[in-house]
């Protein structure tokens, strides 16, 4: 029996689960440098007395990335007779329409191929911000903001399980990352852009979570969702360190499409570890 403390089904949720807070976390730092950027240009520095707009406290407020609300503190402004000044970037994000969804969708085809310029300034572009509003220097700085969001060190993580795989968002596949430790701690590695799950692009996530400090060498169970390619990839990089175990979640999804209704896969689903454990047990 399958160890019950241990859900590949859960773990593979979970990926998609970390890969969509990812991309809303990233979505949401160049959302929040628009926003920053029009209140400078609107009211200038902080403790400057160059405009007739000034800062007036702070309220609650959310802007929609990917679907999902995300709440912050928006900053107020109003004129030196008490007119409030909207921030037209924060109404725009504020609103659940398509282009709240399209800065979700460029921010993962900007992040995973680095073009963080390109990014930023097709945001900017959609919404018909001014570049005089969104300058060069808020594009750098979201470019090393969105750069330490992905390239976090990972020398200090003791990853014993890894599962890969494909995740559709936006009309787009990205093949992801999820790492586990040896207490069972859960940590979001990576991702790449593909157009089908080949093996370049598997190895070259692979090499870059290798020079971003992950350990490949001592054995790991490395969980794909049957594809040849990811089985290749994963083969050739860990070598004879990777115990690879096909995500039987995939597999009782793919029999039944070749099977009759009336015929039980029950059987036919092997242990997810019947064949892990003793390497484990080896190590």
């Amino acid at each position: 029996m399958p160890d019950p403390s241990f859900s590949i089904k859960q773990m593979i949720e979970e990926l998609q689960l970390e890969f969509h807070s990812f991309a809303t976390r990233a979505g949401f730092l160049v959302m929040k440098s628009m926003m920053d950027a029009e209140e400078k240009y609107l009211a200038g520095e902080r403790d400057s007395h160059g405009t007739d707009i000034n800062r007036w406290g702070s309220q609650p407020g959310s802007v929609i990335v990917g679907g999902q609300k995300v709440k912050f503190h928006r900053t107020r402004l109003r004129t030196g007779s008490g007119q409030e000044v909207r921030i037209k970037s924060y109404d725009c994000f504020h609103n659940n329409d398509s282009r709240s969804q399209g800065i979700y969708e460029r921010m993962l085809a900007g992040v995973s191929c680095r073009d963080y310029k390109k990014t930023v300034e097709s945001v900017r572009d959609g919404y018909g911000r001014s570049k005089l509003v969104v300058g060069k220097e808020v594009v750098q700085a979201t470019a090393k903001d969105l750069a330490l969001l992905c390239e976090l060190d990972l020398s200090s993580l003791d990853i014993w399980v890894l599962i890969i795989d494909g995740v559709e968002v936006g009309g787009t596949t990205q093949i992801v990352a999820l790492g586990v430790d040896f207490n069972g701690k859960k940590q979001f590695l990576g991702f790449r852009e593909v157009s089908t799950e080949n093996a370049r692009v598997c190895l070259d996530l692979l090499h870059g979570l290798r020079h971003r400090g992950l350990s490949d060498e001592h054995p790991i169970i490395v969980i794909i969702d049957g594809s040849r390619a990811l089985q290749s990839s994963v083969e050739k990089f860990f070598g004879q360190n990777a115990c690879v175990q096909r995500c039987q979640q995939h597999k009782r999804l793919n029999i039944p499409s070749v099977l009759r209704k009336s015929f039980s896969t029950t059987n036919l689903i092997e242990s997810p570890f019947s064949h892990t454990r003793k390497v484990m047990k080896d190590v």
